[in-house]
């Protein structure tokens, strides 16, 4: 099978074609030398997708390839071609050739795909994006960072927590427009439900109402309600470490059957609090 360098060095603009062939950090180095006035490198797609070469989740089947013009120019592909470089991994990838210019001013203009609809984890389309958005704020939580996370560890957390998460999309989905106010179901509010839920189901659920309602049993679930009204909230991964922190100190109080007169969001590592974060046995 032809590497890159083999269609590079006959001519990317000679003919116009279509082919699959193997793409190394060497023979991907060599087109972006080629990468002449192309649009702005996002480096988070970057370094996710060379983190799913890394992994072997590469699809090496995708219809969409890297592409030259007619003049020999690189149009598509720089990001793919850098994940290349950055992983280190040879990959298989399709490559057109000889295309007109034209078409560089048509590329990239549809809306980009979300996460909810490149996995199928529960068959409701509304549902399906309910779940994705809980586990991804999860993952965010538990790794503190904001990269995008791979299709396979969407799915392994969701087969690790499935009937918990299967609860939370059901109570949100049927409830979420009784609540006195959206922010309640916060992704890292609901990130701890669904690790309460799987530490004592029967009080977590309790908790769960009290934080949503007004009318609920549980005090510490109702200080947390009260809390997240007066609360002002900031984009950005911090400002969902503290929710997640102060929505756990409350859970615990709920665990314990302790009266709480205010609460704190919690000033321990992460990894000790809710549950352990794994994928893959790392």
């Amino acid at each position: 099978m032809k590497t890159l360098s083999d269609v590079i060095d006959e001519g990317v603009h000679v003919k116009r074609e279509a082919i699959r062939v193997i793409v190394t950090p060497t023979c991907a180095e060599q087109a972006m030398k080629l990468n002449i006035g192309n649009r702005h490198v996002i480096k988070s797609n970057v370094e996710y997708m060379a983190m799913v070469m890394k992994s072997g989740e590469w699809c090496d089947d995708h219809i969409q390839g890297i592409a030259f013009s007619e003049t020999g120019r690189l149009i598509d592909g720089q990001h793919r071609l850098m994940a290349v470089i950055a992983s280190r991994k040879p990959v298989l990838m399709r490559v057109d050739t000889g295309a007109s210019e034209s078409v560089r001013q048509h590329l990239d203009m549809g809306k980009a795909r979300r996460l909810c609809d490149r996995v199928d984890l529960l068959p409701e389309k509304f549902e399906n994006k309910l779940a994705t958005e809980l586990i991804n704020g999860w993952v965010r939580i538990k790794t503190q960072h904001a990269r995008k996370i791979s299709l396979a560890t969407v799915v392994t957390v969701f087969e690790q927590f499935a009937e918990e998460i299967k609860w939370l999309v059901d109570f949100r989905a049927k409830n979420q427009n009784r609540a006195a106010c959206a922010c309640v179901f916060r992704s890292a509010v609901m990130a701890s439900w669904m690790e309460g839920l799987r530490t004592n189901k029967t009080v977590a659920e309790q908790f769960i109402f009290s934080v949503a309602f007004p009318d609920g049993t549980c005090q510490p679930g109702r200080m947390l309600r009260e809390w997240l009204l007066r609360k002002t909230f900031y984009s950005g991964l911090r400002s969902e470490l503290e929710t997640y922190r102060t929505a756990w100190s409350a859970m615990e109080s709920a665990f314990a059957n302790s009266t709480i007169r205010s609460i704190r969001p919690l000033q321990r590592d992460i990894s000790t609090i809710g549950c352990e974060f794994k994928v893959d046995g790392k």
